[in-house]
């Protein structure tokens, strides 16, 4: 009860906070190929971790710069680690309501990648919250109740292990 209750209070402000901000029209033409850093925010499901190693060499093969979303505790169990770099962040970082606080906001507005990559599958406020915060121009995710207004490409919910394979279908669509 107090979860929804916190969920529902802080997509309110977020919200709020970018009700003045005016969606870009963005050419989806060639962006993955002409794309060369891609943000990958950590899934808190670990028996994704598989599917997220796959992705990772997958985009390393395409020769791309990859940096996860991560705690360094969650960073560690990537088997392709050393391949890709980190965005620590910890749960000091984070507010009560679940929202990232100001230094965190700074450091990820800092930051310029090109595609942003949203794993979670379930609605997650914090993950919502990074991904409307960051400065990609593209950003992929999975759709659902309330995940929708966070992406300009989305993926139909997954529940099986060929997920990320669709994800990089998508990926080579352009």
């Amino acid at each position: 009860m107090i979860k929804s209750i916190t969920d529902t209070l802080a997509d309110y402000q977020l919200s709020f906070i970018f009700r003045k901000q005016k969606k870009k029209l963005e050419k989806f033409n060639g962006f993955f190929t002409a794309s060369k850093s891609i943000f990958i925010l950590f899934p808190s499901d670990n028996n994704l971790l598989p599917i997220l190693n796959e992705l990772i060499d997958y985009l390393i093969l395409k020769q791309k710069k990859v940096t996860i979303f991560s705690t360094v505790q969650d960073f560690n169990k990537i088997s392709s680690m050393n391949n890709c770099s980190l965005f620590e962040y910890t749960n000091d970082e984070i507010t009560r309501i679940g929202l990232p606080k100001s230094y965190l906001i700074k450091r990820l507005q800092r930051e310029n990648f090109d595609i942003l990559i949203n794993l979670e599958l379930s609605t997650n406020v914090f993950y919502s919250a990074v991904t409307k915060l960051s400065q990609s121009k593209y950003k992929l995710g999975y759709g659902g109740l309330k995940n929708d207004k966070y992406f300009n490409i989305q993926i139909s919910n997954f529940k099986s292990e060929n997920g990320i394979s669709g994800v990089m279908k998508i990926l080579n669509l352009f």
